[in-house]
C-alpha cells in the first residue's frame, strides 16, 4: 500500500497549507519511509481523515484508496487477532490434557458395550471394578485403589432382577468426576 500511496499520492507538493495541516514534510508519500509512516498513523487512527482530506484536495477519489487499505489492515489485524485467540483456546484445551478426553470415553464406551450387549445401560456392579481397570488407561492404578475410591464414588445402584446394577450415565460422570479430582483437588463438591 506504501508503493501504491508513492505512485498515486507522491508528487504531491508537501510545502503547500492544505485545509487541515495533515499532509506536510513529515507526514507524506514522497519517501517509502514517511509513506509507510503515513500509513500506520492511519491504522492506529491517528488524524486519517485529515490526512484523507488534504490528499482528496489534489485527488477526489483518494478516498477509495484509503477505504480500501483501512478495510484490508482492520481485516488483516481482526484475523491475527482470531488466529492468536483460537490457538490459545486450543493450546489451553487440548485433549491431551484431559484427564478423561476422547479418548478414554471411546474406550470406556467400547468396554462398556462389551458387558452390555443389549445396550441396556446396565451393568452388574461386581463387573463394575474390574471394568474400570480394564479400560486404556485404567481409572485406578490397583485393585485396592479401586475398591477405596469406589466407596466415596456415590455410584447409584439399583436392584434389577434381584442383581444390583449400575448405570452408565452414572458410572462416567463419577468416573470424569473422580479423575478431575486427581489432578484438580479444588473443584467444589456438588452434591
Amino acid at each position: 500500500f506504501t508503493v501504491l500511496g508513492m505512485d498515486f499520492f507522491g508528487e504531491m507538493p508537501v510545502d503547500e497549507e492544505y485545509e487541515t495541516g495533515s499532509y506536510n514534510a513529515q507526514c507524506n508519500f514522497r519517501y517509502f519511509g514517511s509513506g509507510f509512516m503515513l500509513l500506520f498513523r492511519t491504522v492506529t487512527g491517528e488524524e486519517w481523515d485529515g490526512i484523507m482530506r488534504d490528499i482528496m484536495s489534489r485527488h477526489p477519489q483518494a478516498w477509495i484508496f484509503f477505504f480500501v487499505y483501512t478495510i484490508s489492515v482492520t481485516s488483516l489485524l481482526f484475523e491475527l487477532l482470531t488466529a492468536i485467540v483460537l490457538d490459545e483456546f486450543g493450546r489451553v484445551h487440548s485433549s491431551d490434557e484431559l484427564p478423561f478426553g476422547p479418548a478414554m470415553i471411546s474406550n470406556f464406551n467400547l468396554h462398556w458395550a462389551q458387558l452390555d450387549p443389549r445396550a441396556t445401560q446396565m451393568i452388574p456392579q461386581q463387573k463394575l471394578l474390574p471394568f474400570l481397570l480394564s479400560i486404556k488407561p485404567p481409572v485406578f492404578s490397583s485393585v485396592e485403589e479401586g475398591r477405596q475410591a469406589l466407596l466415596g464414588m456415590n455410584i447409584t445402584s439399583a436392584d434389577v432382577n434381584g442383581c444390583r446394577q449400575v448405570h452408565y450415565v452414572d458410572t462416567l460422570v463419577a468416573v470424569v468426576r473422580f479423575r478431575y479430582l486427581q489432578q484438580f483437588h479444588d473443584i467444589p463438591d456438588i452434591a
